[in-house]
């Protein structure tokens, strides 16, 4: 179950320009901090600036930053928590929302001097100095990926071939949206760069920045024309553990618009503002109906590990919101810095922007730390709790070894003592019976307890004796139990055996009357003057045709027939015996015998398909999971799913669309993180046309010889199923 997340929002007001009238009031709360900002009703009508403020407007954050208020003290009130949390596992927005020109980019990624680094320089810094005060016990990795959106396109800003090239030259980026566990988006040819210390990290950095599309306007001299998404990946490995947690920070920057281009400008700076606008107006009704979204009804029922939601939330309005889906209802903890003009004539903007934030506010998701299991690191570290656990084993066996010995040694010892005396033949004899009787009688009961009164009567030596008699009575009787269990389970296997068998011979029967059946037909057919349809077998696995066996025309084929077929009436649903006197075909050709054991290896290929088995499945970004891999018994669908955890839907590629078998690592997959001394072990579907891979490893311990046997099981099956499904697919020809 995952915490509860509010969005977080944050104003921050640009210094005043000299001359100009500030539009507003702050108001602190009782422990000084402040988080009100109210709008006061105009002077008087006339000297409105703005038709739709009626009323004095007030509107609460969580926290305001007047000028001047420093980038660090920005960083760790609004963004501090938000890297800690994505170091350990929760994903991160942080958000710049405002007017053109009222400093989203300056509080981003800062100014000139190292004082006013923004954001995104300090987010970096924290993380590496983080990975280095927990590089004790935590291990991390960190990826970076920077795109840009603009005109409703994604652009790579981590791209060198668009060096010194127009934007319109530039490559866009696919995007594929897929509601998948995490809500993301997924893109295409997308680069993404492993940073190992903190100046990659920021060249990276200042690479995407050169890139970014900025133009004059009357708000700013190189105002940000495009939105743009800053992403660190984070991967942290505990020591001596399998868990691995991954999470993933966005920082990202809007463009603003203001009302100017709807009059001023070029072509190219009014079809950029529509463009801002309208993704900007998509991004209010997505928060609109976050804001307005029903919680979910108590004992509602999951479907595919999710409660059902028939509220919508317009995401795929605008390429902005649907990159932005996970970061804002989704699993992530985010904080909007609304930056705001404080002069007069803005106020209608300022007004808007906060509206917008106030919207934020009341938006609450459900967070939770991202972690899975490596598999690798698993399998180790349970070969080393085997190996300390068969230690364990040795010591105790050892231990108990020397405790039997010693045990031995004190009844020799208390057997030749003075107090156990011969008894003489009569006296051994009654001791037996008594020691029956007291096997025999019930636990507690008073006979029982009767004759243990007669032994302790007779003496210490009779004691001792019946004592003696007990213990190999009950060694006798354990093993007599254990004999008695092997003799029961081997009986159990010949049973099992037989009942095998015995399926496997009624499986031949069966046979055996259908192809009776068949030529029965056939030889009426003929003999009532009827044209026999031509007809063809089909291959019940293959579904090849293969032609049907000739009938012998020869009395000797016939009676031969008849023998076979008369023993069989006893079986159930036997056919009629043969008719005696018709004409027959030619006799049945030992091609047929050839052809249907030249099948046995194609029907174990395709059993193998459908019985199925465990491989390591590596994802798109090379992560590995344990996934259970079967074909459908039609041989319609490849299907695989998860292994552990609560049950989920198997994901099906249909057979018709598998285009070619690659043995080795040679996708991008592999090529990502594979490990290249299991290549031989590894092998990829391409399906879909060569688009999609599944990448599959077979991991079945240390043994190289089972791992090499059931890696050429499955090529031979998988090669002869892409060669059937392709063979159907060819039009025919005459």
């Amino acid at each position: 179950m995952g915490d509860t997340w509010k969005i977080g929002t944050y104003a921050r007001i640009r210094p005043l320009h000299k001359g100009s009238t500030k539009a507003y009031t702050t108001t602190p709360r009782k422990d000084g901090v402040v988080n009100t900002i109210t709008f006061p009703y105009p002077a008087a009508p006339d000297t409105r600036s703005n038709l739709k403020q009626r009323d004095e407007l007030e509107f609460k954050y969580t926290q305001v930053f007047e000028h001047p208020t420093s980038q660090d003290t920005i960083f760790n009130e609004a963004c501090l928590d938000i890297v800690t949390g994505a170091i350990d596992g929760y994903n991160g927005t942080i958000l710049a929302y405002g007017q053109t020109g009222s400093g989203k980019t300056f509080t981003i990624t800062g100014g000139e001097s190292y004082q006013e680094r923004g954001m995104v320089p300090r987010v970096i810094s924290t993380l590496f100095e983080t990975f280095e005060s927990r590089s004790h016990d935590m291990s991390y990795k960190c990826f970076i990926s920077y795109l840009e959106i603009y005109n409703e396109n994604v652009y790579d800003l981590l791209d060198r071939a668009h060096m010194n090239k127009p934007v319109e030259e530039w490559t866009r980026i696919q995007v594929q949206l897929s509601d998948d566990d995490d809500d993301n988006a997924h893109f295409r040819n997308l680069g993404v760069y492993e940073a190992k210390s903190e100046e990659e990290a920021l060249n990276l950095l200042f690479l995407g920045n050169v890139h970014r599309v900025t133009s004059d306007t009357p708000m700013n001299m190189a105002s940000s024309r495009s939105h743009s998404i800053f992403t660190v990946l984070i991967e942290g490995h505990r020591i001596n553990s399998e868990v691995v947690l991954h999470s993933k920070l966005h920082v990202v920057d809007l463009a603003g618009s203001e009302r100017v281009y709807k009059r001023d400008g070029s072509e190219r700076m009014r079809t950029e503002g529509r463009f801002i606008n309208l993704s900007l107006h998509h991004l209010e009704q997505v928060i609109l109906a976050l804001q307005t979204k029903p919680p979910p009804k108590k004992g509602a029922k999951s479907i595919g590990g999710k409660l059902p939601n028939h509220h919508h939330v317009p995401y795929r309005n605008s390429m902005l919101t649907s990159v932005l889906r996970g970061s804002l209802g989704g699993n992530s903890k985010s904080v909007f810095i609304g930056t705001l003009n404080p002069e007069t004539e803005f106020v209608d903007e300022s007004i808007s922007t906060c509206r917008f934030m106030q919207r934020c506010s009341e938006v609450s998701v459900d967070v939770h730390v991202n972690e899975h299991i490596d598999v690798h690191a698993m399998v180790a570290l349970l070969k080393a709790e085997n190996d300390r656990l068969d230690g364990d084993l040795r010591l105790t066996q050892a231990a108990l070894r020397d405790q039997m010995d010693a045990n031995t040694k004190l009844t020799a010892a208390q057997v030749n003592s003075s107090v156990v005396m011969d008894l003489q033949g009569f006296d051994r004899t009654e001791c037996d019976e008594l020691v029956e009787r007291f096997l025999v009688a019930e636990w507690d009961s008073p006979a029982q307890a009767n004759v243990m009164l007669e032994i302790q009567e007779l003496g210490l030596a009779h004691a001792m004796y019946c004592l003696r008699a007990v213990k190999e009575s009950l060694v006798f009787a354990s093993n007599t139990t254990a004999e008695v269990q092997d003799a029961l389970n081997s009986q159990t296997l010949r049973i099992v055996d037989m009942e095998s068998r015995l399926v496997a011979q009624r499986a031949d029967a069966d046979a055996l009357k259908r192809t009776i059946a068949s030529l029965t037909t056939q030889i009426q057919s003929r003999a009532d003057g009827t044209p026999q349809k031509e007809s063809t077998k089909v291959h019940p696995v293959a579904g090849v045709a293969a032609p049907p066996p000739p009938i012998s025309k020869q009395p000797q084929a016939l009676q031969r027939l008849e023998a076979v077929a008369r023993p069989l009436q006893q079986l159930p649903n036997a056919p009629p015996l043969l008719p005696s006197k018709l004409p027959l075909e030619p006799p049945i050709t030992t091609s047929t015998v050839s052809s249907t054991r030249g099948s046995d290896a194609i029907k174990r290929r395709m059993e193998l398909l459908k019985q199925g088995s465990l491989f390591i499945k590596h994802g798109r970004q090379g992560n590995p999971h344990p996934r259970f891999v079967w074909c459908s018994p039609d041989l319609q669908y490849l299907n695989y799913r998860s292994v552990g955890g609560s049950p989920t839907q198997p994901i099906q590629i249909p057979t018709s669309t598998l285009h070619s078998f690659l043995s080795g690592q040679t996708t991008k997959v592999f090529q990502r993180r594979g490990d290249p001394t299991r290549a031989s072990y590894c092998f990829s579907l391409l399906y879909d046309d060569a688009k999609r891979s599944l990448d599959l490893e077979v991991d079945e311990g240390d043994n190289v010889d089972r791992n090499k046997a059931k890696c050429v099981e499955w090529t031979e099956a998988l090669q002869y199923l892409i060669k059937v499904k392709g063979a159907r697919l060819k039009p025919t020809t005459g």
